[in-house]
């Protein structure tokens, strides 16, 4: 019986030395950047900010198009617009921004004027969809522009420091 428990022991120990060498090279594979909105990971990446303008622009050009046709084009415009307010949706549900922080938040509040404005006749042919798409990525690197900017950092870095709680020790 011995036996079978110190076997038993030794296996263990081999299971955890090789665990912990793994995690050791995992971390080593993989190292932690550096985000530059001060918060948690950056969702909204340059090639999807990219891309969001880019549609944002594409809908807009294609609304304001659509706009010049009389009564057709001002209901094809707003399915249009329907089906972009969509399309954003899923866009940023895919990268990760949700209703349950309060920098997304403003984001998806933006996305919600927006959309209004754009199943609304005639003032659909405004470029929203670009605004949109500008400020989602404009709040999701707020912290590192504003960080760039000298008063502006200096104030944000001091309001950081006040809000992190005090330790006694």
């Amino acid at each position: 019986m011995d036996e079978t428990l110190q076997m038993q022991n030794s296996y263990a120990a081999d299971l955890a030395r090789a665990r912990a060498a793994d995690a050791a090279a995992t971390k080593q594979q993989a190292p932690a950047k550096a985000n530059p909105t001060g918060g948690s990971k950056s969702r909204i990446n340059i090639v999807n900010a990219a891309a969001m303008i880019g549609f944002g622009l594409l809908v807009d050009a294609a609304q304001a198009f659509l706009n010049l046709i009389p009564w057709l084009g001002a209901i094809i415009s707003i399915i249009i617009g329907i089906l972009a307010g969509a399309v954003f949706c899923l866009w940023l549900m895919l990268v990760g921004i949700t209703w349950w922080q309060a920098k997304n938040m403003k984001t998806l509040l933006l996305l919600l004027g927006v959309f209004g404005l754009e199943v609304t006749p005639f003032f659909n042919a405004l470029p929203a969809w670009t605004g949109f798409a500008i400020g989602a990525v404009l709040n999701e690197y707020a912290g590192a522009i504003l960080a760039g900017v000298p008063l502006i950092g200096k104030l944000a870095a001091k309001k950081q420091s006040a809000n992190e709680p005090k330790t006694n020790e």
